[in-house]
């Protein structure tokens, strides 16, 4: 092999090396660059989305500033949506594995758990509507007091 042919092969190596990672650097700035601007407009429109919502919803101000009742309310809302799910995977479970030699025990343990969180569940409603009670009786008292 000739000394040139040596410099042409080590050349032509090098050139592709550098123009492989300069493209893997441009691709890689270029996702990064697109995965921003993703993000970007998904939280834009996630907060016109939630403006939208507080618009249509129009709580009270002194709902609002209660964020312990405000936080009840989201958990009770978590608890009745996950509820909800398992009353829908024990009845498809029902319907689906009445042939299950363990069938009996399984249902009586869905049952059990199913009735626990239902109680959770009447103990929160039950606690947020104190608060809410106390929230608007300390609203009417105000709005006694300035009559």
């Amino acid at each position: 092999m000739s000394e040139e042919f040596l410099t042409g092969l080590i050349t032509g190596v090098l050139a592709t090396t550098i123009g492989f990672g300069l493209t893997m650097l441009w691709d890689l700035w270029k996702l990064h660059r697109e995965d921003r601007r993703k993000t970007t407009a998904v939280l834009l429109a996630i907060a016109h989305e939630l403006k939208e919502n507080l618009e249509k919803v129009n709580l009270p101000t002194k709902l609002l500033q209660n964020e312990s009742l405000l936080a009840k309310l989201r958990d009770l809302s978590l608890t009745a949506s996950h509820l909800n799910e398992g009353m829908s995977s024990r009845q498809i479970y029902r319907d689906t594995s009445s042939n299950n030699t363990a069938f009996g025990q399984n249902m009586r343990g869905r049952n059990t758990t199913l009735i626990t969180e239902m109680d959770e569940l009447s103990k929160g409603i039950d606690g947020v509507i104190v608060g809410l009670a106390q929230l608007s009786s300390s609203s009417e008292q105000r709005d006694q007091q300035q009559t």
